[in-house]
């Protein structure tokens, strides 16, 4: 599978204890496993749950000098704070994957008008449909590859299914979050 660009920087944002950090090292470990040239990034708050958590994630066919993200191409944001911190990093082209549990949904029109790709879910009501509600960002992550496949859905669900195979209740429910989308 081939990076949609050269390079796919995606920054991920929410609160703590809603699996940011996971959800950039799954991520991480998919596009190494493709074999791309890959940095991760991660960034959290002193306070742990229920402070600003964020990872960054690039994915590329070079050399990757930083892995620092000013610009992402990719943005999966799972809570309104998060989403005012970092939605002046975007442009023109990139993908906003957000959570319309947690986000006002005026802020589509936000990032519509300097012409970013903007997709939204009820990460919430789909966590409590599968009966998981820590699955949010495994949910959110179903949204952004079914809109812009940065890395295969399949590699994921193998390293889920490798990272969760002694914890049946986990794997299944992280396996039906990956299908939400």
């Amino acid at each position: 599978m081939k990076l949609r660009q050269k390079e796919e920087d995606i920054l991920i944002a929410g609160a703590g204890g809603q699996g940011i950090i996971f959800l950039g090292k799954l991520i991480a470990l998919a596009a190494t496993e493709q074999g791309y040239n890959v940095t991760f990034f991660r960034s959290y708050g002193a306070e742990m749950r229920g402070g600003t958590a964020v990872s960054m994630v690039r994915a590329s066919c070079r050399q990757i000098p930083s892995p620092y993200i000013e610009c992402p191409t990719v943005f999966i944001c799972l809570n309104q704070p998060s989403f005012i911190r970092y939605k002046d990093r975007l442009s023109a082209g990139s993908l906003a994957v957000l959570n319309s549990s947690l986000i006002d949904k005026e802020n589509i029109k936000i990032l519509e008008k300097k012409k970013v790709k903007a997709v939204s879910g009820d990460f919430l009501q789909e966590a409590a449909r599968i009966n998981s509600l820590r699955s949010v960002n495994i949910i959110a992550l179903s949204l952004a590859l079914k809109t812009r496949p940065v890395v295969p859905k399949q590699v994921v669900r193998n390293i889920i299914q490798r990272l969760f195979s002694s914890n049946p209740q986990a794997l299944n429910s992280n396996l039906l979050a990956l299908d939400a989308y």
